[in-house]
Protein backbone atom coordinates (compact mmCIF):
# COMPACT_ATOMS: atom_id res chain seq x y z
CA UNK A 1 0.00 0.00 0.00
CA UNK A 2 1.30 3.46 -0.81
CA UNK A 3 2.20 5.76 2.03
CA UNK A 4 -0.07 8.71 2.61
CA UNK A 5 1.19 12.09 1.51
CA UNK A 6 2.19 14.15 4.56
CA UNK A 7 0.53 17.52 4.84
CA UNK A 8 1.70 20.80 6.26
CA UNK A 9 0.03 21.63 9.52
CA UNK A 10 -2.01 18.51 9.98
CA UNK A 11 -3.99 19.53 13.05
CA UNK A 12 -5.78 16.32 13.84
CA UNK A 13 -9.51 15.84 14.23
CA UNK A 14 -11.12 19.13 15.25
CA UNK A 15 -14.61 20.25 14.23
CA UNK A 16 -14.81 23.15 11.80
CA UNK A 17 -16.12 26.26 13.47
CA UNK A 18 -15.97 28.85 10.69
CA UNK A 19 -15.37 28.69 6.93
CA UNK A 20 -14.00 31.76 5.16
CA UNK A 21 -12.79 32.00 1.54
CA UNK A 22 -9.57 29.96 1.46
CA UNK A 23 -9.51 29.53 5.25
CA UNK A 24 -11.18 27.21 7.73
CA UNK A 25 -11.14 27.70 11.49
CA UNK A 26 -11.43 24.64 13.72
CA UNK A 27 -11.99 24.37 17.48
CA UNK A 28 -9.78 22.07 19.54
CA UNK A 29 -11.46 19.67 21.98
CA UNK A 30 -9.79 21.54 24.84
CA UNK A 31 -12.60 24.08 24.68
CA UNK A 32 -14.86 21.59 26.45
CA UNK A 33 -12.38 21.45 29.33
CA UNK A 34 -12.13 25.26 29.38
CA UNK A 35 -15.91 25.58 29.60
CA UNK A 36 -16.06 23.03 32.43
CA UNK A 37 -13.39 24.91 34.41
CA UNK A 38 -15.08 28.28 33.88
CA UNK A 39 -18.40 26.75 34.92
CA UNK A 40 -16.84 25.54 38.20
CA UNK A 41 -15.33 28.95 38.87
CA UNK A 42 -18.11 31.25 37.62
CA UNK A 43 -21.19 29.08 37.97
CA UNK A 44 -23.89 30.24 35.53
CA UNK A 45 -21.44 32.73 34.04
CA UNK A 46 -19.16 29.92 32.83
CA UNK A 47 -20.88 29.45 29.49
CA UNK A 48 -20.92 33.17 28.52
CA UNK A 49 -17.30 33.47 29.62
CA UNK A 50 -16.28 30.46 27.49
CA UNK A 51 -18.14 31.82 24.46
CA UNK A 52 -16.52 35.24 24.85
CA UNK A 53 -13.10 33.59 25.21
CA UNK A 54 -13.82 31.70 22.00
CA UNK A 55 -14.85 34.96 20.31
CA UNK A 56 -11.58 36.59 21.41
CA UNK A 57 -9.62 33.64 19.98
CA UNK A 58 -11.53 33.91 16.67
CA UNK A 59 -10.71 37.63 16.39
CA UNK A 60 -7.07 36.83 17.09
CA UNK A 61 -7.07 34.05 14.45
CA UNK A 62 -8.70 36.11 11.69
CA UNK A 63 -6.33 39.05 12.20
CA UNK A 64 -3.46 36.57 12.35
CA UNK A 65 -4.50 35.09 8.98
CA UNK A 66 -4.78 38.50 7.30
CA UNK A 67 -1.38 39.59 8.64
CA UNK A 68 0.26 36.32 7.58
CA UNK A 69 -1.16 36.72 4.08
CA UNK A 70 0.36 40.21 3.93
CA UNK A 71 3.72 38.81 5.02
CA UNK A 72 3.78 36.31 2.15
CA UNK A 73 2.34 33.30 3.93
CA UNK A 74 -0.88 31.51 3.08
CA UNK A 75 -3.01 30.09 5.87
CA UNK A 76 -5.41 27.33 4.89
CA UNK A 77 -6.46 26.29 8.36
CA UNK A 78 -6.28 27.50 11.95
CA UNK A 79 -7.01 25.30 14.94
CA UNK A 80 -8.26 27.31 17.90
CA UNK A 81 -6.90 26.38 21.30
CA UNK A 82 -7.91 28.12 24.50
CA UNK A 83 -4.93 30.49 24.21
CA UNK A 84 -5.42 31.34 20.53
CA UNK A 85 -4.85 29.75 17.14
CA UNK A 86 -2.20 27.42 15.70
CA UNK A 87 -2.02 28.21 11.96
CA UNK A 88 -1.21 25.99 9.01
CA UNK A 89 1.30 28.13 7.14
CA UNK A 90 2.33 27.79 3.51
CA UNK A 91 4.94 29.79 1.63
CA UNK A 92 7.73 32.00 2.92
CA UNK A 93 7.65 35.45 4.47
CA UNK A 94 8.94 38.36 2.40
CA UNK A 95 11.36 39.50 5.13
CA UNK A 96 12.04 39.21 8.88
CA UNK A 97 10.31 42.58 9.33
CA UNK A 98 7.15 41.33 7.59
CA UNK A 99 7.22 38.12 9.64
CA UNK A 100 7.62 40.17 12.83
CA UNK A 101 4.60 42.31 12.00
CA UNK A 102 2.58 39.19 11.16
CA UNK A 103 3.50 37.62 14.50
CA UNK A 104 2.54 40.77 16.40
CA UNK A 105 -0.80 41.34 14.63
CA UNK A 106 -2.80 38.66 16.48
CA UNK A 107 -1.69 39.62 20.02
CA UNK A 108 -2.12 43.32 19.18
CA UNK A 109 -5.70 42.71 18.03
CA UNK A 110 -6.46 40.80 21.23
CA UNK A 111 -5.01 43.51 23.46
CA UNK A 112 -6.89 46.24 21.58
CA UNK A 113 -10.10 44.24 22.01
CA UNK A 114 -9.34 43.83 25.72
CA UNK A 115 -8.64 47.55 26.18
CA UNK A 116 -11.87 48.44 24.35
CA UNK A 117 -14.02 46.08 26.42
CA UNK A 118 -12.49 47.13 29.74
CA UNK A 119 -12.64 50.81 28.73
CA UNK A 120 -16.35 50.57 27.99
CA UNK A 121 -16.84 48.65 31.25
CA UNK A 122 -15.14 51.49 33.15
CA UNK A 123 -17.50 54.08 31.62
CA UNK A 124 -20.79 52.19 31.57
CA UNK A 125 -22.39 51.83 34.98
CA UNK A 126 -23.28 49.29 36.03
CA UNK A 127 -20.72 47.42 33.95
CA UNK A 128 -22.04 44.13 32.63
CA UNK A 129 -20.29 40.89 33.43
CA UNK A 130 -19.92 40.14 29.72
CA UNK A 131 -17.79 43.26 29.13
CA UNK A 132 -15.51 42.22 31.97
CA UNK A 133 -15.35 38.63 30.72
CA UNK A 134 -14.47 39.81 27.20
CA UNK A 135 -11.79 42.16 28.51
CA UNK A 136 -10.16 39.47 30.63
CA UNK A 137 -10.47 36.83 27.89
CA UNK A 138 -8.96 39.02 25.16
CA UNK A 139 -6.16 40.19 27.47
CA UNK A 140 -5.35 36.57 28.35
CA UNK A 141 -5.20 35.56 24.66
CA UNK A 142 -2.99 38.56 23.85
CA UNK A 143 -0.55 38.10 26.73
CA UNK A 144 -0.21 34.32 26.32
CA UNK A 145 0.53 34.74 22.62
CA UNK A 146 3.38 37.15 23.40
CA UNK A 147 5.26 34.49 25.38
CA UNK A 148 8.56 33.99 23.50
CA UNK A 149 8.28 30.30 22.68
CA UNK A 150 6.51 27.72 20.53
CA UNK A 151 3.70 27.28 19.64
CA UNK A 152 2.38 30.82 20.20
CA UNK A 153 3.02 33.98 18.17
CA UNK A 154 5.86 34.93 20.50
CA UNK A 155 7.76 31.90 19.21
CA UNK A 156 7.33 33.09 15.63
CA UNK A 157 8.44 36.54 16.73
CA UNK A 158 11.58 35.07 18.34
CA UNK A 159 12.41 33.15 15.14
CA UNK A 160 11.91 36.30 13.07
CA UNK A 161 14.28 38.26 15.31
CA UNK A 162 16.90 35.50 15.10
CA UNK A 163 16.53 35.44 11.32
CA UNK A 164 16.98 39.23 11.24
CA UNK A 165 20.13 39.06 13.36
CA UNK A 166 21.75 35.98 11.81
CA UNK A 167 20.24 35.81 8.32
CA UNK A 168 18.96 32.28 8.80
CA UNK A 169 16.04 30.61 10.50
CA UNK A 170 16.52 28.78 13.81
CA UNK A 171 13.69 26.83 15.43
CA UNK A 172 15.69 25.49 18.38
CA UNK A 173 15.56 28.70 20.40
CA UNK A 174 11.77 29.01 20.13
CA UNK A 175 11.30 25.31 20.92
CA UNK A 176 13.58 25.52 23.96
CA UNK A 177 11.93 28.70 25.20
CA UNK A 178 8.51 27.09 24.77
CA UNK A 179 9.60 24.15 26.93
CA UNK A 180 10.91 26.48 29.65
CA UNK A 181 7.65 28.47 29.61
CA UNK A 182 5.55 25.32 29.96
CA UNK A 183 7.71 24.13 32.85
CA UNK A 184 7.38 27.53 34.55
CA UNK A 185 3.60 27.38 34.17
CA UNK A 186 3.47 23.94 35.79
CA UNK A 187 5.72 25.05 38.67
CA UNK A 188 3.70 28.25 39.12
CA UNK A 189 0.47 26.26 39.08
CA UNK A 190 1.81 23.86 41.68
CA UNK A 191 2.85 26.74 43.95
CA UNK A 192 -0.60 28.33 43.58
CA UNK A 193 -2.28 25.03 44.50
CA UNK A 194 -0.11 24.69 47.62
CA UNK A 195 -1.08 28.22 48.66
CA UNK A 196 -4.77 27.47 48.31
CA UNK A 197 -5.39 29.34 45.05
CA UNK A 198 -6.91 26.30 43.34
CA UNK A 199 -8.51 28.06 40.32
CA UNK A 200 -5.29 29.91 39.46
CA UNK A 201 -3.13 26.82 39.95
CA UNK A 202 -5.39 24.57 37.91
CA UNK A 203 -5.61 27.19 35.17
CA UNK A 204 -1.82 27.53 34.87
CA UNK A 205 -1.28 23.77 34.76
CA UNK A 206 -4.01 23.27 32.17
CA UNK A 207 -2.58 26.10 30.08
CA UNK A 208 0.76 24.29 30.11
CA UNK A 209 -0.97 21.10 28.97
CA UNK A 210 -2.81 22.96 26.18
CA UNK A 211 0.49 24.48 25.02
CA UNK A 212 2.17 21.08 25.04
CA UNK A 213 -0.65 19.62 22.98
CA UNK A 214 -0.43 22.44 20.45
CA UNK A 215 3.35 22.37 20.17
CA UNK A 216 3.18 18.75 19.07
CA UNK A 217 1.03 19.87 16.16
CA UNK A 218 3.17 22.85 15.18
CA UNK A 219 6.53 21.06 15.61
CA UNK A 220 5.62 18.57 12.89
CA UNK A 221 4.98 21.46 10.52
CA UNK A 222 8.25 23.14 11.46
CA UNK A 223 10.15 19.89 10.87
CA UNK A 224 8.57 19.52 7.43
CA UNK A 225 9.43 23.10 6.52
CA UNK A 226 13.04 22.71 7.63
CA UNK A 227 13.46 19.47 5.70
CA UNK A 228 11.79 20.49 2.44
CA UNK A 229 12.40 24.24 2.08
CA UNK A 230 16.09 23.90 1.02
CA UNK A 231 15.35 21.18 -1.57
CA UNK A 232 14.20 21.74 -5.14
CA UNK A 233 11.68 19.74 -7.13
CA UNK A 234 14.36 18.64 -9.60
CA UNK A 235 16.11 16.76 -6.78
CA UNK A 236 13.13 14.44 -6.21
CA UNK A 237 11.11 14.36 -9.43
CA UNK A 238 10.92 11.45 -11.84
CA UNK A 239 12.46 12.38 -15.19
CA UNK A 240 11.24 9.39 -17.24
CA UNK A 241 7.52 10.09 -17.47
CA UNK A 242 4.79 7.92 -18.96
CA UNK A 243 2.03 10.07 -20.47
CA UNK A 244 -1.30 9.27 -22.13
CA UNK A 245 -3.07 11.09 -25.00
CA UNK A 246 -6.44 12.77 -24.40
CA UNK A 247 -8.04 10.81 -27.25
CA UNK A 248 -7.26 7.42 -25.71
CA UNK A 249 -10.27 5.51 -24.43
CA UNK A 250 -10.69 4.66 -20.78
CA UNK A 251 -10.31 1.00 -21.71
CA UNK A 252 -6.87 1.80 -23.15
CA UNK A 253 -6.09 3.88 -20.09
CA UNK A 254 -6.95 0.99 -17.78
CA UNK A 255 -4.61 -1.26 -19.77
CA UNK A 256 -1.91 1.35 -19.24
CA UNK A 257 -2.62 1.39 -15.51
CA UNK A 258 -2.17 -2.39 -15.42
CA UNK A 259 0.97 -2.29 -17.53
CA UNK A 260 2.84 0.22 -15.41
CA UNK A 261 1.07 -0.15 -12.04
CA UNK A 262 0.89 3.63 -11.69
CA UNK A 263 -2.07 5.44 -10.17
CA UNK A 264 -2.01 8.57 -12.34
CA UNK A 265 -0.64 9.91 -15.61
CA UNK A 266 -0.11 13.31 -17.18
CA UNK A 267 -2.25 13.81 -20.29
CA UNK A 268 -0.21 15.16 -23.22
CA UNK A 269 -1.48 16.41 -26.57
CA UNK A 270 1.02 17.39 -29.30
CA UNK A 271 3.77 17.70 -26.74
CA UNK A 272 1.73 19.95 -24.42
CA UNK A 273 0.44 18.85 -21.02
CA UNK A 274 -3.30 19.46 -20.88
CA UNK A 275 -4.23 17.69 -17.64
CA UNK A 276 -3.79 14.78 -15.25
CA UNK A 277 -5.85 11.62 -15.01
CA UNK A 278 -6.12 9.57 -11.83
CA UNK A 279 -7.33 6.05 -11.17
CA UNK A 280 -10.14 7.52 -9.08
CA UNK A 281 -11.39 9.41 -12.14
CA UNK A 282 -11.91 6.08 -13.90
CA UNK A 283 -14.01 4.74 -11.03
CA UNK A 284 -16.62 7.42 -11.72
CA UNK A 285 -17.40 5.94 -15.16
CA UNK A 286 -19.51 2.82 -15.71
CA UNK A 287 -17.46 -0.07 -17.01
CA UNK A 288 -19.69 -0.48 -20.09
CA UNK A 289 -18.74 3.03 -21.23
CA UNK A 290 -14.96 2.52 -21.03
CA UNK A 291 -14.46 1.51 -24.70
CA UNK A 292 -16.20 4.64 -26.02
CA UNK A 293 -15.29 7.27 -23.40
CA UNK A 294 -12.19 9.38 -24.00
CA UNK A 295 -9.59 10.36 -21.41
CA UNK A 296 -10.19 14.05 -22.13
CA UNK A 297 -13.72 13.74 -20.70
CA UNK A 298 -12.54 12.54 -17.27
CA UNK A 299 -9.10 14.15 -16.92
CA UNK A 300 -8.45 17.00 -14.51
CA UNK A 301 -7.68 20.09 -16.62
CA UNK A 302 -4.27 21.56 -15.97
CA UNK A 303 -4.32 24.30 -13.34
CA UNK A 304 -1.66 25.97 -11.25
CA UNK A 305 -2.43 23.54 -8.43
CA UNK A 306 -1.33 20.61 -10.63
CA UNK A 307 2.02 21.97 -11.85
CA UNK A 308 5.36 22.98 -10.39
CA UNK A 309 8.67 24.14 -11.84
CA UNK A 310 11.93 22.23 -11.32
CA UNK A 311 13.27 25.20 -9.36
CA UNK A 312 10.32 25.33 -6.93
CA UNK A 313 11.01 24.08 -3.43
CA UNK A 314 9.69 20.73 -2.27
CA UNK A 315 7.88 22.67 0.45
CA UNK A 316 5.88 24.55 -2.19
CA UNK A 317 5.29 21.30 -4.06
CA UNK A 318 4.05 19.55 -0.91
CA UNK A 319 1.58 22.36 -0.25
CA UNK A 320 0.15 22.05 -3.76
CA UNK A 321 0.07 18.25 -3.73
CA UNK A 322 -1.75 18.33 -0.38
CA UNK A 323 -4.42 20.62 -1.78
CA UNK A 324 -5.06 19.24 -5.25
CA UNK A 325 -6.66 15.92 -4.17
CA UNK A 326 -4.35 13.99 -6.52
CA UNK A 327 -1.05 14.03 -4.67
CA UNK A 328 0.80 14.34 -7.98
CA UNK A 329 2.29 17.25 -9.91
CA UNK A 330 3.44 17.74 -13.46
CA UNK A 331 6.85 19.41 -13.57
CA UNK A 332 6.96 21.99 -16.37
CA UNK A 333 9.81 24.10 -17.63
CA UNK A 334 8.84 26.68 -20.26
CA UNK A 335 5.56 24.76 -20.70
CA UNK A 336 7.49 21.57 -21.49
CA UNK A 337 6.98 18.42 -19.40
CA UNK A 338 10.34 17.62 -17.80
CA UNK A 339 9.27 15.44 -14.90
CA UNK A 340 6.58 14.13 -12.58
CA UNK A 341 6.45 14.46 -8.80
CA UNK A 342 4.43 12.10 -6.64
CA UNK A 343 3.66 11.70 -2.98
CA UNK A 344 6.05 8.77 -2.89
CA UNK A 345 8.90 10.95 -4.14
CA UNK A 346 8.31 13.47 -1.34
CA UNK A 347 7.89 10.86 1.39
CA UNK A 348 11.12 9.22 0.22
CA UNK A 349 12.91 12.48 0.94
CA UNK A 350 11.33 12.69 4.38
CA UNK A 351 12.18 9.06 5.12
CA UNK A 352 15.82 9.66 4.23
CA UNK A 353 15.84 12.62 6.62
CA UNK A 354 14.31 10.57 9.43
CA UNK A 355 10.96 12.40 9.55
CA UNK A 356 8.94 9.36 8.47
CA UNK A 357 9.33 5.69 9.30
CA UNK A 358 10.54 3.54 6.44
CA UNK A 359 7.66 1.65 4.78
CA UNK A 360 7.27 -2.09 4.80
CA UNK A 361 8.49 -3.82 1.60
CA UNK A 362 5.86 -3.76 -1.10
CA UNK A 363 5.15 -6.27 -3.81
CA UNK A 364 3.69 -3.75 -6.25
CA UNK A 365 4.69 -0.32 -7.43
CA UNK A 366 2.39 2.63 -7.06
CA UNK A 367 4.28 5.63 -8.44
CA UNK A 368 6.19 6.61 -11.57
CA UNK A 369 9.11 7.61 -9.33
CA UNK A 370 9.45 4.07 -8.01
CA UNK A 371 9.26 2.52 -11.46
CA UNK A 372 11.79 4.91 -12.95
CA UNK A 373 14.30 4.15 -10.23
CA UNK A 374 13.82 0.42 -10.76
Amino acid sequence: MARALPTIGSMGAAPRLLALPGLSIHAHAGWIVAWAILALILGAGGLPAALLLLAAAVVHAVVQAVAAWGAGFRIRRITLHVFGGVPQLEGESASPAAETLAALAGPAASLILAASALGVAAVVRPAGDRLLYMGVAAATVGVVNLLPGDPVDGGRLLRALIRWRTGRGDTRAAATAGGVIRLALVVGGGVALLRGAAPVGAGLILLALFLRDAVEESSAEVALREALAPLRVREAMTRSVVAVPPEATIAQLVDTFWTYHFTSFPVVSDGVVVGLVDLRDVAAVDRERWPRTRVRTIMRPLTDELIVAPTDTLLEALAKASRNAVGRLAVLERRTLVGYLTSHDITDVLTRRGLLAAPAPRATRTSPGTAARR
